[in-house]
């Protein structure tokens, strides 16, 4: 099933699997500030690792010179 914007929406049998496996007892609430602190604590923040990406024409210019 897609939704309007191209993406496979999740079934329900898989929506409750990936709520048993993160352990989120109550996915409307979300987690308890304690919990929230202490998956911080132990996994860091939820961010992604930016990296610099070179253009077209500097990757170009580099390995001509």
């Amino acid at each position: 099933m897609d939704s309007p914007d191209g993406q496979r929406s999740m079934t329900h049998s898989e929506v409750s699997a990936l709520q048993q496996e993160l352990k989120v007892p109550d996915l409307e609430a979300g987690l308890s500030s304690q919990e929230a602190a202490k998956r911080l604590a132990e996994n860091g923040p939820n961010a992604l690792e930016s990296h610099t990406t070179r253009s077209g024409s500097s990757s170009f210019a580099s390995s001509t010179a």
